[in-house]
């Protein structure tokens, strides 16, 4: 399940690292319930030493004019981001702290909220192969804890990255599948991304999705692929 934020940003200006501050404006709504205030720290059972928070946020959406001097964005238009969880539970907290809070706090901006919506998931009848296009740009690299090496889409081993991000999420849910991986990476656009001041090197994907099991689908469109979702990095979204 999936929510979608309308902000009140025409005529405003934020930094082009505004990850964080998104990030900050869903963990301050879910701090609001106690079942989930505990998300931000340990996340979901960790698989392999690496707990899961199993949320995915994407880029801001609307019409801006980027000022590299001030390395800004002004909006010409207002715009909105999504938010989706794998547990339902969080999505309908967020939507619950913004029945009662009609502004979105960004830095020192408090942004007036427009609308939401919850948009339920429609995935049922999509058992064939499926084209999508990210929201929020794909980061997968390989660490040794010394050294980062960012892989490309035309590095097999990004897909097959993906792939075992995919089931070890899943397992961090109990549910163990044995299946093959599913992606073709049709087209694909390098990014450059910011977490505060941390660098990661993504990118924009068109994608197709073969048929897989209820559960992996449901993983990729929920909580998305690749690494550091919950630092808006793989959100995707079916395409028209």
């Amino acid at each position: 399940m999936r929510l979608k934020i309308e902000l009140a940003l025409k005529d405003r200006r934020l930094s082009l690292n505004y990850k964080s501050l998104l990030q900050g404006a869903i963990y301050r709504a879910l701090q609001q319930d106690h079942t989930l205030d505990s998300l931000h720290d340990k996340g979901f059972p960790s698989v392999d030493h690496r707990p899961f928070k199993l949320f995915v946020f994407s880029d801001i959406i609307g019409s801006s004019v980027i000022e590299a001097e001030t390395k800004t964005m002004s909006f010409l238009s207002n715009g909105y981001f999504e938010v989706s969880a794998y547990d339902d539970d969080i999505i309908a907290a967020i939507a619950r702290y913004y029945q009662t809070h009609p502004e979105v706090i960004l830095a020192s901006q408090n942004i007036p909220l427009i609308n939401f919506e919850i948009i339920p998931d429609d995935l049922t009848h999509r058992v064939d192969k499926l084209i999508c296009k990210t929201i929020a740009p794909v980061t997968v690299y390989l660490s040794d804890g010394l050294k980062t090496l960012y892989l490309k889409p035309d590095d097999p081993r990004f897909i097959a990255s993906l792939h075992a991000n995919i089931l070890k999420k899943l397992a961090s849910k109990d549910i163990l599948l044995d299946c093959e991986q599913p992606f073709e990476i049709l087209e694909f656009k390098r990014r450059s991304g910011h977490f505060r001041n941390i660098f990661f090197e993504a990118y924009d994907l068109t994608i197709a999705i073969n048929k897989v099991p209820a559960d992996y689908l449901r993983m990729i469109m929920n909580a998305g692929i690749g690494a550091k979702n919950s630092m808006g990095f793989g959100m995707v979204r079916i395409a028209a």
